[in-house]
């Protein structure tokens, strides 16, 4: 995950951290509410709030054990009065997609139990999840890395969102091949 950099002190540290986390609040909102919409017709007894709570729960999880190893990171790097320099990006993007999969993992677990009285073998689930988000989290950061190098805001503004596009269109490809195995078996 993105690190808080220009956080000064555990005070901002922490601050920093909570913010980060609670934007999981508004992206496990939108989430849930498209997908639930995308599965209504087939889950008319699966509630919104039941598949809300599920993804928000899972989503500030993943975002807070997601978020904690850069938080630390710039603990320790502003303990010690180094600046903390960015590993190349062929290391970052196999550890990006490891992350995903642990993300993928979480946030599907708590919408998975909510599925499994929906769904039989609502368990696979977080499987796809996992390979979901372990192909899109290395999507994510490779474009937070090129935008990082850009000097203009149109062209950062440009790559963030083309990564975030082919990243949701990956993910949620995944999500509805997924939903379409469930929902015919």
């Amino acid at each position: 995950m993105p690190s808080i950099e220009g956080s000064r002190g555990p005070s901002g540290l922490l601050v920093g951290f909570a913010v980060l986390v609670l934007t999981g609040v508004l992206e496990a909102t939108v989430v849930a509410l498209l997908q639930h919409r995308a599965m209504r017709p087939w889950l008319p007894r699966l509630s919104v709030g039941t598949w809300w709570r599920a993804t928000l729960i899972g989503a500030l999880i993943a975002y807070a054990l997601g978020y904690l190893p850069s938080t630390l990171m710039d603990a320790a790097g502003g303990a010690s009065g180094g600046a903390s320099s960015e590993p190349p990006v062929w290391i970052v993007l196999p550890l990006a997609a490891i992350l995903g999969a642990v993300a993928g993992a979480i946030l599907s677990l708590f919408q998975a139990l909510a599925l499994r009285r929906h769904v039989p073998h609502a368990g696979a689930w977080i499987p796809a999840n996992m390979i979901a988000w372990a192909i899109g989290m290395p999507i994510i950061f490779f474009a937070i890395d090129r935008a990082l190098v850009l000097s203009a805001s149109w062209q950062t503004v440009s790559v963030l969102g083309a990564g975030l596009l082919v990243s949701g269109a990956t993910v949620g490809t995944v999500h509805g091949r997924t939903l379409v195995r469930l929902l015919r078996a």
